[in-house]
């Protein structure tokens, strides 16, 4: 699935203590290779070891102030959907993960709202879907990239001020609180999130988790998380990360009800994309 070289990049240690479960502590250490300007990777194993694969999250922690966050989206570009693998391809870019959640219907439309610049992927502003990914201001005073909680910002105000705006579901809400329902089913993941310092955490994890333990867990973890959203579960989560020498594909399989299993080797095609160029 994974495929992973030797190189000599900066590394970046953080050790602290998570506390899991029953409130057990255990030592938790994440390292950040620096891949390239604005661009850093970590592995990181999870404190609570899942049923299926390597209970490892991957982590891809972004500058976006040096390395400009981008959307791509099949429609909207006459494209079929493409997978991870073939959307780095097209456009060069070096991180791929998957932008949203699509309609069955049509598998293109987001399922919340979405724009890149005058073009709106999906006009509708979805009341249950309570977080929004923005970047791209009009303004440089304005952060590169943030992400709006409907509980804290007027969401669609700000958005109003980025050329690119998608939709979610809220995981990490604005006082830093795990807001996902507890629920037995569980699934390979994508998520972004964004830290204190304001960089963009994407995070994929292929070993299945309930939603909740997973963001207790992330939290736990020294990332300094204090917003996310989720982007997509099952075998069409995806990460891609090509910069320099490194190449690393990380792929979603398990999900409760419809693939349970972690038999599954290769990207699905997908129609809208976040990436960062090469």
């Amino acid at each position: 699935m994974a495929r992973h070289a030797l190189f000599r990049f900066a590394t970046f240690s953080y050790l602290a203590f998570a506390l899991v479960g029953s409130g057990r502590a255990v030592a938790a250490e994440v390292t950040f290779r620096l891949l390239g300007e604005g661009l850093e990777l970590a592995q990181v194993r999870l404190p609570i070891a899942s049923t299926d694969g390597d209970s490892t999250a991957t982590v891809v922690r972004v500058d976006p102030a040096r390395r400009p966050l981008e959307l791509f989206a099949a429609g909207a570009q006459g494209l079929r959907n493409l997978d991870a693998r073939q959307w780095a391809a097209a456009e060069e870019l070096a991180v791929v993960t998957n932008a949203a959640m699509f309609e069955l219907a049509d598998s293109r439309t987001p399922t919340g709202y979405a724009r890149v610049g005058e073009v709106t992927l999906n006009p509708k502003w979805k009341p249950s879907y309570k977080a929004a990914l923005v970047f791209g201001p009009d303004d440089p005073s304005l952060p590169a990239a943030a992400m709006l909680d409907a509980d804290c910002d007027d969401v669609q105000a700000r958005a109003a001020r980025y050329r690119v705006v998608v939709q979610g579901l809220r995981m990490v809400d604005c006082a830093g609180r795990n807001t996902w329902a507890k629920s037995p089913k569980r699934w390979s993941a994508a998520l972004v999130a964004v830290d204190r310092q304001g960089r963009v955490l994407f995070i994929h994890c292929r070993s299945p988790y309930t939603m909740h333990s997973l963001i207790e867990q992330l939290l736990a973890l020294p990332l300094g998380i204090t917003r996310a959203m989720y982007l997509e579960g099952g075998p069409e989560a995806s990460l891609f990360v090509s910069e320099n020498d490194h190449l690393l594909e990380r792929i979603g399989s398990y999900e409760t009800g419809f693939n349970e299993n972690d038999a599954n080797a290769r990207f699905w095609p997908v129609p809208n994309v976040l990436g960062v160029r090469r």
